[in-house]
């Protein structure tokens, strides 16, 4: 069973909205420069109907027994790689021999050990334990050797989600009411609003303690916008709120950063997001390390190395809570791998902010926090063709199966 072609394929549809608009936006490291920073970062949310065309990207591999696996939404950047680069190594080669393939585009990617290189090694790696799945028959997690769990627990993730006091408390109530009590809020705030910029943000956590039950577990996302001194104030303002971890306050590559702020904190430290491949991990692991390791399988190499980093992280005494940028390949790695090492799923509750799964036939749904563990074969990614107007591939003819 070879491969023949690793091809991009464009879904489009129409997506409808009714209700609250979540549009908070949230700090990012580039605010350091005043033009970039948005200039209302308190927003009320808006309600209303919208209606708007959405476009999507999926990469599919296909074989010489007609067989196929599939993976989406990819980003164009990481779909022209998986297809301008990386069909040289593989058209020809057994499309199950997953530890081969991956050997092959990782060690022919001269410059894609990182970043959207890998994004395009991880897009094809799932595609592959998609195909794997459909020509046997069987959930990818029972290939990997689950389940190991009857659900999988999730934690609510509300980037959008308005901070202003009225409307926090009322969104954070009603996802209470739906069940949820994991919360992840996004800081707005950081360096650049000085102390103003901290009062916000520990009036958002404060808030949230205030009026939620106590049980409820409270974590933080920086991403990756704060600098060393004012993480070490931040963080010790927020220590009374017992939040469950803060997620990358600082820029990945400030490993010795993270080193002394880990030393000098209580909160625990999550982080991995924006890291790749199991190299990467022991670097963090060796150097600032982490409480909370967030690799993403659609990014830091795909399952087949989704493996390899939970074995670095597991020995280095650290929880894998990954990151998600696509539910279903991230619910078939927490099935396949012990609680004891890999936790709960990041679940975006809010439809307007996430559209990933909006063309599926089966999205996933939470309820009550947690989540079913997919029975369908591969990864259970069917494009549902009554929710698309269209759908086409888009891959270069100039560049299927050939070598650059």
């Amino acid at each position: 069973m070879k491969i023949t072609a690793i091809k991009t394929i464009k879904v489009c549809g129409t997506l409808t909205f009714d209700g609250v608009r979540h549009g908070e936006p949230i700090g990012t490291p580039a605010h350091v420069h005043e033009h970039l920073r948005p200039p209302h970062r308190l927003t009320s949310p808006k309600r209303g109907h919208r209606s708007f065309r959405h476009e999507q990207l999926w990469l599919r591999v296909e074989t010489d027994q007609a067989t196929f696996g599939q993976v989406g939404p990819v980003s164009p950047q990481a779909a022209f790689i998986a297809t301008t680069s990386l069909p040289r190594c593989l058209i020809g080669q057994d499309a199950l021999a997953h530890e081969r393939l991956w050997d092959l585009m990782y060690r022919t990617q001269a410059h894609g050990r990182t970043g959207l290189g890998m994004h395009a090694i991880s897009a094809v790696d799932c595609a592959l334990w998609d195909h794997k799945g459909r020509v046997m028959n069987q959930p990818v997690h029972r290939l990997l050797g689950g389940p190991t769990r009857p659900r999988i627990p999730a934690y609510a993730q509300t980037k959008g989600m308005s901070q202003h006091r009225e409307h926090l408390i009322e969104q954070s109530k009603a996802l209470v009411a739906d069940g949820w009590t994991r919360f992840k809020v996004f800081f707005n705030h950081g360096p650049s609003d000085g102390e103003a910029g901290m009062d916000v943000n520990e009036a958002t956590i404060r808030t949230l303690r205030e009026h939620l039950p106590e049980s409820v577990e409270l974590m933080v996302d920086a991403w990756r916008s704060w600098d060393l001194p004012y993480a070490l104030r931040m963080l010790d303002r927020l220590r009374p709120y017992r939040l469950s971890w803060v997620e990358e306050p600082l820029r990945p590559e400030l490993e010795d950063a993270y080193g002394r702020l880990r030393g000098s904190v209580s909160v625990p430290i999550a982080r991995g997001e924006h890291e790749y491949t199991r190299w990467g991990a022991a670097s963090v692991f060796h150097r600032g390390g982490a409480d909370v390791y967030q690799p993403d399988v659609m990014w830091c190499g795909g399952l087949t190395e989704m493996v390899k980093i939970t074995a670095v992280a597991s020995a280095a005494g650290a929880i894998i809570c990954p990151h998600t940028s696509l539910i279903k390949p991230t619910l078939h790695y927490l099935a396949a791998t012990s609680p004891g090492e890999a936790s709960m799923l990041e679940y975006p509750v809010f439809a307007d902010t996430f559209h990933a799964e909006c063309f599926l036939a089966n999205p996933s749904m939470a309820g009550h926090g947690t989540l079913e563990i997919p029975g369908e074969p591969g990864l259970g990614m069917e494009i549902d063709e009554d929710k698309i107007d269209s759908i086409d591939e888009v891959t270069d003819a100039a560049n299927k199966g050939t070598s650059p």
